[in-house]
Order: C-alpha cells, then sequence, then structure tokens
C-alpha cells in the first residue's frame, strides 16, 4: 500500500508539473502575442520602403547582441525560389496558409527568409519562410509570423518573431542618427526592457 501511495504521489506530481509547463507556456505565448500586437498597432509598411541598402540592429528585445552588428537586406524574391520554398512546402505535414510572396530578407551566414503577406492583410504582417539552398530533409521548416513597422517616415524598422517574442529597431547602416537618438525612440516602447546591440559602433566624435 506504501509503494502505490507513493506512486499516486509521483503520478500527482507529474501531472501538477505538467499542467504548471503548460500554464508557463501559455504566458510566454500570450506574452509574445502581446508583443506582436504591439508592434502592429498602428501599421506602418511600404516593401519600396525596406528595399535595398542594408538595414542594422541597434536595440533589442528578448535577446541580446551586445557588440554583434545584425545586419540584413530586403529585396524581391526570383521566381525559382519561390518555387522551390513552394515545393518544400508541399511536403510539410501541416502546410501554412501563404498568399503572394512578397519579399526576402537575406543577413550574413544565415538562411534567407521568404516574407508572405499575412492573411489578415494587417500591413506589415507576413508568414515568414525559411529558404536555405543547403537541402536538409531531417530539419523541416516551419513557418514564422513576423510583424514589422516602419517609424518616422521609415527612419527606423520595427521588426519582430511573434513566435520567440525576439524584436529589434534598425535603421539603415549608411544613414544612422545618434545613438542617443535611436535610444529616444527605443525607450518609448512597451516592449520590455531594450538592450543595446552593435554597441562599439560609436557616433563619430566619441
Amino acid at each position: 500500500m506504501a509503494i502505490l501511495s507513493t506512486i499516486g504521489i509521483l503520478v500527482v506530481t507529474i501531472l501538477v508539473s505538467e499542467v504548471a509547463v503548460l500554464e508557463q507556456k501559455s504566458d510566454i505565448c500570450t506574452y509574445y502575442d502581446a508583443i506582436c500586437n504591439n508592434v502592429t498597432k498602428d501599421p506602418f509598411f511600404e516593401d519600396k520602403a525596406v528595399i535595398g541598402k542594408p538595414w542594422r540592429v541597434y536595440f533589442t528585445w528578448n535577446m541580446q547582441l551586445d557588440e554583434y552588428c545584425l545586419e540584413f537586406t530586403f529585396k524581391y524574391a526570383d521566381k525559382l525560389t519561390v518555387s522551390r520554398l513552394k515545393i518544400d512546402v508541399e511536403n510539410m505535414k501541416i502546410k501554412p496558409p501563404l498568399s503572394k510572396e512578397v519579399l526576402l530578407i537575406s543577413m550574413i551566414a544565415s538562411p534567407d527568409m521568404l516574407l508572405f503577406n499575412d492573411l489578415s492583410g494587417i500591413p506589415g504582417l507576413f508568414v515568414g519562410m525559411i529558404y536555405d539552398t543547403v537541402e536538409n530533409k531531417k530539419m523541416p521548416k516551419k513557418p514564422h509570423k513576423m510583424a514589422m513597422k516602419l517609424l518616422h517616415k521609415g527612419q527606423y524598422l520595427l521588426m519582430t518573431d511573434c513566435s520567440f517574442g525576439t524584436t529589434s529597431l534598425s535603421v539603415r547602416k549608411d544613414n544612422r542618427p545618434k545613438r542617443a537618438e535611436i535610444e529616444a525612440v527605443a525607450v518609448n516602447f512597451t516592449l520590455g526592457e531594450p538592450f543595446p546591440a552593435c554597441i562599439m559602433d560609436k557616433d563619430s566624435e566619441e
């Protein structure tokens, strides 16, 4: 009886732990959704305003880059890239709802991401699919819900991965305002604690 009682206690403990983990995950997902909704509040995004010269990240939320200078560019995807990715999507067990493809994000030493307009029609809300030229069937691609917003007449770009809550504030690499100006923009967001990135890129007079 004592053994059965002990087993019963263990089972209850495991169940309670699993419920606690599920509740924690639910809270985290709710938090990430709130961040995504915050970014898409009063949305403003134009394809032509982000394409071209590189963007560089100067502040982040829910991740820390410190000295690392993360840069990325936007461009329109060519037909071959789109067709290859759509073939991969057809082989997925759970197919994401994809609309017309819009943009391709390219980062150094990282796979590109192809962006599809979200079916909600909200400007700046996308379904992102990783596009890797090296085929790896053991690592299935998963869709990322991405939210972006242009600020201050397109000078700043706020971007978040709604699945992980990781958020960044970027400016054009060749047209950077003073760091104090970027920080003044970053502290206005209710996204948690902002962390400075690319910290060795100082103002010219420093």
